[in-house]
C-alpha cells in the first residue's frame, strides 16, 4: 500500500492546501482542489488514516462549494493541520527515506572533543570537488537536525515549483510558473548561501558558478529560466551581458537575468549600465526579500504591485474578482458597503476600480458621478464589471464616467488583462515620462488630453492612435538604452511627417494625433495610408544597425466619443488592434446600427453554443502540387449559418468573436472537426493532409498546448496530417511565444504553415526559429504579379525557403497565367478557384492535376 509520504501526488496536494492556507484563496482553487481530492480518494493514494484525513478535507471543500464561500479561518485551520497529516502519514512497515534537501542539512561532527561541535555544509558542497557526484551520506548529529534557516521561502514560491500534481490541461493556472532551472553567478558570501538555500527548499534545480567562462560553457550546454548574478560580479557586467544576449539570440527559451547590485549602486541608476538585465535587486535587501523579487519576477515581470479597490455588494462575486485578481499578483481591497466609498478610495489609493453597477442604496453610476465631481478622484480608472446585458444601461455606465464596461460572466484572463491594461495606461498619463524632449516636437500627454476634452464631439476633427509593432524583439535586439534613443528619434520624424497637426506619445509603443479636416472615411483612410507608408519607408541608422518600423493606425472621429476622451480612447485602441488584420493597416471606427447590435448578439450566442448547435461547419479547398503528385491535402475554410439558415463569411463573424472573447472556443471546434476528419479518412484507408488556421490569441492560451495534445492522443491520426496556419504578422509579434507553442507539438506530428507570408529586410528571420513546414504567400504578392519587381521578390523568397526545407504556397489562384508565373518562380503548390473553388466535398483528382 502506498503512503502520503511516498506518494508524490498526495505531497504536491498536500503542499497545495497549505500554500493556499498560507496566503489566499479563490473559488476556482476550491473547485480544483475537491477535484483532485476525489481523485486522490479513487485511486487509494494512501493507506486508511491517509484516506480519512483526505475524506475531512473534502467535506471542508463540499461546504464551500455548496454556498459558493471560501473556507473560513477556523476551516482553514482544520484544511492546514489536515494537510500535515496527510504529509507526515507513513505506514508502520515503510519508514521514510530522507529527501535531498534533508540530507544536506543534517548535522555532521566536525571533531571529537569533549564539547561536540555540530554545523550543516554549505548547499551541494561537494559539487566543488567532484563534478555531477551525488550528496554523501553524513554522519547523524545527536538529536532532531537543526533548521539552518528560520525563514521558509514564500509559500507561492513553494507551490509554484511542487510541480507532482500537475498534469498538463488540469486547470492549474500556476502550472506556467514551473521554473526549475536556475545559474547562480555567486560569489560564495554569506547572503549568497542563505539564497542558494532557501531557492533548493523551494524545489528549484540549481547551479552554482563562480565565474563567467563556467558560465558560458553551461549555456551553451543546457538551458536555463534565470540567471542570477551576485554584487561581486557586477564590475564584469560587460562580460556577462554579451553573454546573456548571445544566448538570447541563439535559444528559443528566454533567459530571465537578476543582477544583485552592491550596496554603494543606488538601484535607480543604474539601469543603462546594467540594461541587460530584466530586473535590478538591491544590495541591501535580505535573502528573503532576494526570493520574493525573483518570485514576482519570474511570475508576473517587473512593474510595481497594482492596487484594486472592487466595489461590490455580493460578498461571493466580490470574493471571485479578488481571488482573480490576487493570482495575478494585483493588490485588492473589497468594500462591501458603499457609502464608504469617498474615505476608503483616499486611504487606499487605487490604480483602478471595478465597479459593480447595481447595488442598494447607491447605483454604480452615482457612485461614479460621485467620483468624477471630485477633483482628488476623478482621474481614477473605473471599470465596470457586472451581469447587466441592457446595452443602453452599460453606455449610462460609460457617460457617467466609466472607462470599460466588462459584462459577467468572465474568464479570468480577460479581467486580469483589462484591470492590466487600464492600469498601466493610466501610470503612463500620470507618471513620468510626461514631459515632452524640447526638439521632438511633440506635446505633453496631458496637453493632448486637454485638447481632446475641449474639441470633443467636433465634426471636423478625428483621433488618430498610431501603434508600432514589435517593441519587444526591439528592445531584445537593440537593448533599454538604445531602444529609447531610437524613439526620440522616430517620434521627432513623426511630428515632423504629422506637422502641423499636434502629436503626442501615449505609451511606450503608441502616440495619438489630432486630425482637423474633412472627415469622411475615404478622406480619413487615405490620409492614415500616406502617413503609415511615409513612416515605414524611413530607415533609422542605430549603432550601424537600419530600423523600419511597422505599424498599424486606426481612426476614431471626435463626433463618435459620446462627450467622453475615455471611450474615444478606447474606441482608437481597439480599432488600432483591429487594424492589424487590414492589409492596408489601417481601421476607421464606425458605431453599430441597433440592427448591427442586435445581429452581433445574435452570432454571440450561437458560437458560445458552437459544440450544441450545428452552426459551424468546414469547407474545403484543393492545394495542388505545381509538378503533379498524389498527395490528398486540403485547406479548410471555416463556414457559419444564422438563426435563420443564411450563410455567414468569416470575415464577419471572426472578429465578433475575438471582440467577444470567443475566439478560443471558435478555433477549438475548427481544430476538434479537423482532427475528427482525418481520422475517419485514415479508418477509411483514404487519408489527407488538412490546413487549418488559427488566430494567435488561442496559440497564446495557457491551456491550448495541453489541450490539443490530448485531443491528438484520442484519435489516431498520421503524422504531418495536421497543418496548423499562423499569420505572418502575428509570429512576428508573439515570437517567442509561438516558438514554444511550435516546438511543444512538432513531436505529436503537427506541421506549421506560416500564411501571409511577405517578410522585409529587417524583419526576423522565422524559417530559421520557427519549426516551419510551408509559407503561404501574402495576397498582396500573389495579385500583383504583372510587376517584375514583384516576381523577382517571390523567387527570392522561394529560393530562401527551399534552403531552409521549406515549400511555398501560391494563395488565391484565379487565372492560368498567374500560375505558370508563380511555376517559374519556383513555388511548389497552389491554391484557388483555378484549381478548384471550394465546397463541402473531399473528393478531387490530385493525380490528374498538373500545371
Amino acid at each position: 500500500m502506498p503512503t502520503a509520504r511516498d506518494n508524490p501526488d498526495m505531497r504536491g496536494l498536500a503542499a497545495r492546501i497549505t500554500g493556499y492556507c498560507g496566503s489566499h484563496w479563490d473559488i476556482n482553487a476550491v473547485w480544483q482542489l475537491r477535484h483532485d481530492v476525489r481523485a486522490a480518494m479513487a485511486a487509494g493514494a494512501s493507506d486508511a488514516a491517509g484516506l480519512g484525513a483526505l475524506g475531512a478535507i473534502e467535506a471542508v471543500l463540499d461546504g464551500c462549494v455548496a454556498g459558493n464561500r471560501l473556507p473560513g479561518p477556523d476551516e482553514r485551520d482544520e484544511l492546514q493541520d489536515l494537510a500535515g497529516r496527510v504529509v507526515l502519514h507513513r505506514s508502520a512497515d515503510a519508514p521514510a527515506a530522507p529527501d535531498a534537501v534533508d540530507g544536506l542539512v543534517q548535522a555532521a561532527p566536525l571533531q571529537a572533543s569533549a564539547e561536540q561541535r555540530f554545523e550543516t555544509p554549505p548547499l551541494a558542497y561537494w559539487r566543488r570537488w567532484s563534478d555531477g557526484a551525488e550528496a554523501p551520506a553524513l554522519p547523524a548529529g545527536p538529536g532532531p537536525a537543526p533548521d539552518p534557516i528560520q525563514n521558509e521561502p514564500p509559500a507561492r514560491m513553494a507551490r509554484m515549483n511542487d510541480t507532482s500534481s500537475r498534469k498538463p490541461g488540469n486547470g492549474d493556472g500556476e502550472a506556467r510558473f514551473q521554473y526549475q532551472r536556475i545559474y547562480h553567478l555567486t560569489g560564495n558570501g554569506p547572503l549568497s548561501l542563505e539564497v542558494d538555500q532557501l531557492l533548493d527548499q523551494a524545489g528549484l534545480n540549481l547551479e552554482l558558478l563562480d565565474n563567467e567562462d563556467d558560465l558560458a560553457e553551461l549555456l551553451q550546454a543546457l538551458p536555463a529560466d534565470l540567471l542570477l548574478v551576485d554584487a561581486e560580479f557586477a564590475d564584469r557586467i560587460d562580460k556577462i551581458g554579451t553573454l546573456i544576449a548571445g544566448y538570447r539570440r541563439q535559444n528559443p527559451k528566454y533567459l530571465t537575468a537578476v543582477q544583485i547590485l552592491p550596496a554603494d549602486i543606488d538601484a535607480g541608476t543604474a539601469t543603462e549600465r546594467f540594461a541587460m538585465m530584466d530586473a535590478l535587486i538591491s544590495g541591501s535587501a535580505d535573502a528573503r526579500g532576494i526570493i520574493a523579487r525573483i518570485d514576482q519576477i519570474l511570475r508576473f515581470g517587473k512593474s510595481d504591485r497594482y492596487r484594486v479597490l472592487i466595489v461590490e455588494d455580493d460578498r461571493s462575486q466580490a470574493m471571485f474578482a479578488e481571488g482573480i485578481l490576487r493570482n495575478a499578483e494585483i493588490g485588492t481591497k473589497v468594500l462591501l458597503d458603499a457609502v464608504n466609498l469617498l474615505p476608503t478610495v483616499k486611504s487606499f489609493k487605487p490604480d483602478l476600480i471595478l465597479m459593480d453597477l447595481n447595488m442598494p442604496g447607491a447605483s454604480g453610476i452615482e457612485l461614479t458621478g460621485l467620483l468624477r465631481q471630485s477633483s482628488e478622484f476623478r482621474n481614477i480608472p473605473i471599470v465596470f464589471l457586472s451581469g447587466e446585458s441592457d446595452e443602453d444601461r452599460q453606455m449610462d455606465a460609460l457617460e457617467a464616467g466609466g472607462d470599460d464596461f466588462l459584462e459577467k460572466p468572465i474568464r479570468p484572463r480577460r479581467l486580469i488583462a483589462a484591470v492590466q491594461n487600464r492600469i498601466k495606461r493610466h501610470r503612463a498619463l500620470q507618471g513620468g515620462g510626461e514631459q515632452a524632449p524640447h526638439d521632438s516636437g511633440l506635446i505633453r500627454r496631458s496637453d493632448m488630453l486637454k485638447l481632446l476634452e475641449a474639441r470633443i464631439g467636433a465634426e471636423d476633427q478625428a483621433l488618430l492612435f498610431i501603434e508600432i509593432n514589435g517593441m519587444n524583439l526591439l528592445k531584445d535586439r537593440l537593448g533599454l538604452s538604445e531602444l529609447e534613443s531610437l524613439m526620440q528619434e522616430f517620434s521627432a520624424f513623426l511630428a515632423q511627417a504629422c506637422d502641423p497637426r499636434p502629436v503626442a506619445r501615449f505609451g511606450d509603443a503608441s502616440y495619438t494625433l489630432l486630425y482637423q479636416g474633412d472627415c469622411g472615411d475615404a478622406a480619413l483612410t487615405a490620409y492614415a495610408e500616406d502617413l503609415r507608408r511615409r513612416v515605414m519607408a524611413q530607415k533609422f541608422e542605430i549603432k550601424g544597425q537600419s530600423v523600419e518600423f511597422r505599424l498599424q493606425i486606426g481612426v476614431c472621429r471626435l463626433s463618435h466619443a459620446k462627450g467622453s476622451t475615455g471611450i474615444l480612447i478606447n474606441a482608437g485602441e481597439r480599432i488600432a488592434r483591429q487594424a492589424r488584420g487590414e492589409p492596408s493597416g489601417v481601421a476607421v471606427f464606425t458605431p453599430q446600427s441597433s440592427s448591427e447590435v442586435l445581429r452581433e448578439e445574435a452570432l454571440i450566442r450561437l458560437m458560445a453554443d458552437a459544440g450544441h448547435n450545428d452552426c459551424l461547419s468546414h469547407i474545403y479547398q484543393p492545394i495542388v502540387a505545381v509538378a503533379g503528385g498524389s498527395e490528398k491535402q486540403f485547406q479548410t475554410l471555416l463556414r457559419m449559418r444564422d438563426d435563420e439558415g443564411n450563410l455567414v463569411p468569416a470575415a464577419e463573424f471572426i472578429p465578433i468573436a475575438e471582440r467577444s472573447d470567443l475566439i478560443v472556443t471558435v478555433d477549438r471546434w475548427s481544430l476538434a472537426k479537423a482532427v475528427s476528419t482525418l481520422a475517419e479518412r485514415q479508418a477509411g484507408g483514404d487519408p489527407i493532409k488538412l490546413f487549418v488556421n488559427q488566430s494567435s490569441v488561442t496559440l497564446l492560451d495557457e491551456g491550448q498546448s495541453a489541450w490539443l495534445k490530448n485531443l491528438l492522443k484520442a484519435h489516431s491520426i498520421p503524422q504531418n496530417s495536421l497543418v496548423i496556419e499562423i499569420n505572418h504578422n502575428d509570429a512576428l509579434l508573439n515570437q517567442q511565444s509561438i516558438r514554444e507553442f511550435c516546438q511543444g507539438l512538432i513531436y505529436d506530428g503537427v506541421q506549421f504553415c506560416l500564411s501571409r507570408y511577405n517578410p522585409r529586410n529587417d524583419d526576423a528571420d522565422l524559417l530559421e526559429s520557427l519549426p516551419i513546414s510551408y509559407v503561404k504567400l501574402a495576397d498582396r504578392l500573389t495579385s500583383d504579379l504583372a510587376r517584375q519587381e514583384v516576381r523577382d521578390q517571390i523567387k527570392a523568397l522561394a529560393d530562401g525557403a527551399h534552403r531552409r526545407g521549406v515549400e511555398v504556397i501560391g494563395h488565391c489562384i484565379e487565372d492560368a497565367q498567374s500560375a505558370a508565373t508563380l511555376w517559374m518562380s519556383g513555388i511548389d503548390f497552389i491554391q484557388g478557384n483555378l484549381v478548384h473553388s471550394a465546397s463541402a466535398s473531399l473528393e478531387f483528382g490530385f493525380d490528374q492535376s498538373v500545371l
